[in-house]
């Protein structure tokens, strides 16, 4: 594996896991509001704790570190603004999966 072709793999990663997370989070909710509307069927409550769950997981550690600091920090106007827990988790995710990729490449070259 060429560097600049592991650089764009590594990208892609950060860029979908960026998305993903986003994106379960937005189902998540989306899911969960539309049992208030009156439809409290069994499978939205199914989807509902799936897209939470699997949010969780993608946002893991972030989320659980963000939790413990005051909200007046993390608010747009705090010293964290909102945005940087999403790209800080996604930054976290692409560099575990740097490592483990270039441990395999150190491998792979012996």
């Amino acid at each position: 594996m060429k560097k600049d072709r592991l650089v764009w793999i590594v990208a892609a990663f950060f860029v979908i896991h960026l998305i993903l997370q986003l994106g379960f989070m937005i189902l998540g909710f989306g899911a969960g509001m539309q049992r208030f509307e009156g439809d409290a069927s069994n499978i939205l409550e199914i989807k509902y704790k799936i897209y939470w769950v699997i949010f969780s997981i993608l946002s893991f550690p972030m989320l659980h570190i963000i939790s413990i600091i005051p909200q007046n920090y993390i608010t747009p106007g705090g010293l964290i603004p909102g945005v940087l827990p999403w790209l800080a988790n996604s930054f976290l995710w692409t560099l575990v999966f740097y490592f483990i990729l270039k441990k395999f490449y150190i491998f792979q070259d012996k």
